[in-house]
């Protein structure tokens, strides 16, 4: 939970990570849980969650590249599963 002007927004646990997109006011928070939480913050007082998509494990470092329209995960070799980079569209 982060507290954030007044009122409380859950994000993914374990987050050390923010990106922010300014033509589509979203906040991407990556957590170690395993989820990507993605916010419209088009109104900055009310910020929601509009999606909480599953990632993996301790994968929290992220990237937003603008002129791509991408957000790029780094998710470390865990539970058998090789290192990767994962590729999120943010259209």
């Amino acid at each position: 939970m982060v507290n954030w002007c007044n009122y409380t927004v859950s994000v993914p646990g374990d987050a050390d990570d923010l990106a922010f997109d300014a033509s589509q006011h979203r906040l991407y928070i990556p957590g170690g849980d395993g989820f990507l939480g993605v916010y419209d913050s088009a109104d900055p007082d009310h910020v929601t969650e509009v999606a909480r998509i599953v990632t993996r494990k301790a994968a929290r470092t992220g990237m937003f590249i603008p002129a791509e329209h991408t957000y790029l995960l780094a998710a470390p070799a865990v539970e058998g599963l090789p290192a990767a980079v994962l590729i999120f569209d943010t259209h």
